[in-house]
């Protein structure tokens, strides 16, 4: 067989591929997607599928800006806030190490 008839998958299904390191702290950009620059200097934006629980994300991006803004006003630098906001989340809904 041909590599014409059994084409590679691309790089980032390749089981033996490294997974993207970010290199700087995700940001929300202008379209409202979080995006960050991995450590192969590529922009990566991290989107969800439209579809059911539309409402509730946009619930929760609404609550996490009123939260930034909250904390911006007691003098937290937004870029801070929103760094503390999504290290806070990502710590909080790690799931239980089993392996432990």
């Amino acid at each position: 067989m041909s590599s014409a008839d059994n084409p590679e998958p691309p790089a980032a299904e390749q089981p033996d591929e490294a997974p993207i390191i970010p290199h700087a702290t995700p940001v929300l950009d202008g379209s409202g997607n979080i995006s960050y620059i991995g450590d192969d200097g590529r922009r990566y934006v991290v989107g969800l599928p439209a579809g059911p629980g539309d409402g509730l994300l946009e619930r929760i991006i609404g609550l996490s800006e009123l939260w930034i803004s909250q904390q911006a006003a007691a003098g937290l630098e937004q870029q801070h806030a929103l760094v503390l906001l999504l290290t806070s989340l990502e710590s909080a809904l790690q799931p239980p190490d089993s392996g432990r």
